[in-house]
């Protein structure tokens, strides 16, 4: 993440990797898809599509449920416990 990398494509992902990168506010995405070097890819996480902007083709993927969904959005789990804290007054 710290490169720049905001999602991660692949066919599948262990268990153990896909909810530590959801705990960082990292997008998996599991798909089979046709990509090529330097193809751009679109991810469209409330629909469940990711789309090659190069060639014009997509693809589906399970959607999240809505508490991921706000997970990723928070940037992960500890910026979700802090919005939650900051929003009920704690401290």
């Amino acid at each position: 993440m710290q490169a720049g990398i905001t999602a991660v494509v692949a066919e599948s992902f262990a268990r153990i990797f896909y909810r530590n990168s959801i705990n960082l506010g990292l997008v998996l995405v599991e798909a089979k898809i046709e990509a090529g070097e330097g193809d751009v890819l679109s991810i469209d996480v409330e629909r469940g599509i990711v789309r090659n902007d190069t060639t014009g083709k997509e693809w589906t993927f399970p959607q999240y449920p809505p508490y991921i969904r706000e997970l990723i959005s928070s940037g992960g789990l500890m910026n979700r416990i802090k919005e939650a804290k900051r929003c009920s007054g704690s401290r």
